[in-house]
């Protein structure tokens, strides 16, 4: 294979990754002061909360389901209990960098703009004391790459992440295997953190929408929709091929054709209740950071 190294948007640098988190803090201290948007958005919560705080004696208009049964034999009078909401910006995140997301035609690969994208809200979360898990779907396997639980760990996450990378890039003639198996192994992890994941959605599986679904049921999920100018408005023409089974030819592209079939995956994955956001590989690390940290913020 062609060496990549040192090419911007095709390469990956640890110390690129590092400085985003600069970006991040530049972003929210523009910020600062700034009364958020209304929002329509929806955050839905798995759970009450885990953390109790508080029991007082039941009034009117409480849920009976918060009863706290022993306080309440103990005193003869009925008690709730109740919680914190759970808000500790513990995230899972997925990567897709199978062969089909080491590809682009401006300024980045869109393996390259999903590690990007994944970095700077991953730097978010630990800037607010939260956790951060990071798996990677390869060509091969999926690979859990761990928890992380500071800044300081984190730094070593991305060397071998990096390291991932930079391995990966050298995997071009396997046959990449459906999304679906990457999110069946990243289900088995323990926990009900949120699940981000950085993928174009190429060849998501059969079963993509019955995995998903129940995924959703224990964790909040949301797609960083990775996507190209080629995919979304390819200028119309006849493009030649070579699969790595040895198939060669030519292929006539419509936009307007690829364009709807790019469309329909918002719906879909809101039916199902995952949040999308768009990420747009043209975008520099700053533009990036704007709309991923709207994330964390709850708007779109």
């Amino acid at each position: 294979m062609t060496n990549l190294a040192n090419i911007p948007g095709v390469d990956l640098d640890v110390e690129a990754l590092m400085r985003l988190r600069l970006i991040g803090k530049h972003n929210r201290v523009k910020r600062a002061g700034v009364a958020p948007q209304a929002t329509n958005l929806i955050n839905r919560k798995r759970g009450r909360g885990a953390e109790p705080y508080d029991v007082r004696p039941w009034s009117e208009g409480d849920d009976i389901r918060q009863i706290d049964r022993n306080v309440t034999a103990r005193t003869g009078m009925p008690h709730v209990r109740n919680f914190h909401e759970e808000n500790n910006h513990n995230t899972l995140y997925l990567i897709d960098l199978r062969p089909s997301m080491h590809f682009g035609t401006q300024r980045a690969f869109r393996a390259v703009a999903a590690i990007e994208s994944v970095v700077i809200s991953a730097w978010r979360n630990l800037d607010l004391n939260g956790s951060v898990g990071i798996a990677v779907a390869a060509s091969t396997e999926t690979r859990f790459l761990g928890w992380v639980e500071n800044r300081r760990t984190f730094n070593a996450m991305l060397h071998k992440l990096v390291a991932v990378y930079h391995e990966l890039q050298n995997t071009f003639d396997s046959l990449a295997p459906p999304l679906t198996e990457a999110l069946e192994k990243t289900e088995i992890i323990k926990g009900t953190a949120s699940l981000i994941i950085a993928t174009g959605l190429d060849n998501p599986g059969v079963f993509f929408d019955t995995i998903l679904e129940r995924i959703v049921k224990r964790r909040d999920v949301t797609f960083l929709m990775i996507s190209d100018p080629f995919e979304r408005k390819p200028p119309p023409g006849s493009y030649p091929y070579h699969t790595i089974d040895g198939l060669k030819g030519n292929i006539f592209i419509k936009h307007k054709r690829l364009r709807e079939h790019k469309e329909i995956w918002p719906t879909r994955l809101q039916r199902i209740g995952a949040r999308i956001v768009q990420i747009n590989t043209e975008l520099t690390p700053p533009e990036m950071a704007v709309i991923v940290e709207r994330i964390s913020d709850g708007s779109r």
